[in-house]
């Protein structure tokens, strides 16, 4: 990896790392995995240190919390890096999430009202309308051109269809602003190849068509769109051996044995997000430059991932075993 070496974040990575001791640990997590409900499992995580999230609440709600929290950390991104392509990376999975949301509602194609609360990015709402409704000079432009193909198709639209469409789009817009980054640019590429070897196995799993696979596929990954393809008839075994010699085989092995096992895709999903996790975790060693701030970022809004996953296990039940397979956690 080549780092960016800037000196100017020297101040932003000693904050980062006196506020790493704050985030949850694997104990910490067991205390959460092993919490008997919901309202439990809400109690132990404002123990835990999410209680400066509640504000004035007497018993505020897991989501006000989170959301509390996620706005602190896109903050504190905004407050000590001055990079906007950084800052616009970081954010882009949120305003796509709620640029999603408007579009389907825009298709009829979603019965859901749009709420950026949790997942607030950094297009504001006048923003995200315009680009909804693809208005003349809305960007970025090469989003709003596929909003606008969205739009013109005869309807109803299939929500899993728009998903996919801006799904390929963010990731075309993201290739221009990580082009001078080299950890963007590997940073995309991870969550792309991660992206399509889950979309490769749901297809699988799903017994859909070849089609339906390519049409799932999104660019940026360092994995072929042809060798994937290539990997839809064969049985789970021989997908296992395809990615041996890969930096994915870990996660591919571990995650399909689960999958036969269990038929659960749990295991596949956090091993693609502890991935992540540990390519993350190499900036431990950079002294300077951008790569520990957003580093610390993407950790803590992984982190709020674990806990939303977590809740959602404790309110349907879910045995501790079951619920321990949603946690992705790096040491």
């Amino acid at each position: 990896m080549k780092w960016s070496e800037s000196p100017e974040f020297g101040f932003a990575i000693g904050r980062a790392r006196a506020l790493e001791p704050t985030m949850l640990d694997r104990s910490r997590y067991e205390r959460l995995v092993t919490a008997p409900d919901g309202p439990s499992f809400a109690n132990q995580t404002l123990e835990l240190g999410y209680s400066r999230f509640s504000g004035q609440a007497t018993a505020p709600s897991i989501e006000d919390v989170l959301a509390a929290a996620h706005e602190e950390n896109s903050g504190f991104l905004d407050r000590y890096c001055p990079l906007r392509p950084v800052r616009a990376f970081f954010a882009l999975p949120a305003d796509m999430n709620n640029l999603k949301a408007l579009v389907k509602m825009a298709l009829g194609a979603s019965s859901g009202s749009y709420a950026g609360k949790a997942d607030a990015g950094s297009w504001s709402s006048e923003e995200l309308a315009a680009l909804a409704a693809a208005r003349s000079g809305a960007q970025p432009e090469e989003i709003r051109a596929v909003v606008a193909q969205l739009l013109s198709l005869p309807q109803p639209v299939d929500p899993a269809a728009v998903d996919t469409a801006l799904d390929v789009a963010g990731q075309n817009y993201l290739a221009g602003i990580v082009s001078g980054f080299p950890f963007l640019r590997r940073l995309r590429a991870l969550r792309a190849d991660a992206a399509n070897i889950l979309a490769l196995v749901r297809v699988k799993l799903l017994v859909a068509t070849p089609e339906e696979l390519g049409q799932a596929l999104i660019p940026g990954g360092e994995l072929s769109r042809r060798e994937l393809l290539s990997l839809h008839a064969t049985d789970w075994e021989a997908l296992v051996g395809a990615f041996r010699n890969s930096r994915c085989a870990e996660m591919v092995a571990e995650g399909i044995g689960f999958l036969v096992a269990n038929r659960s895709l749990l295991r596949l999903e956090r091993l693609a997000r502890e991935q992540e996790l540990r390519f993350l975790l190499q900036t431990r060693y950079v002294a300077f430059g951008y790569e520990p701030v957003l580093a610390f970022c993407l950790r803590r809004q992984h982190e709020a991932t674990n806990l939303r996953l977590l809740y959602a296990a404790k309110l349907a039940g879910l045995p501790h075993d079951r619920c321990r397979e949603v946690v992705a956690c790096v040491d």
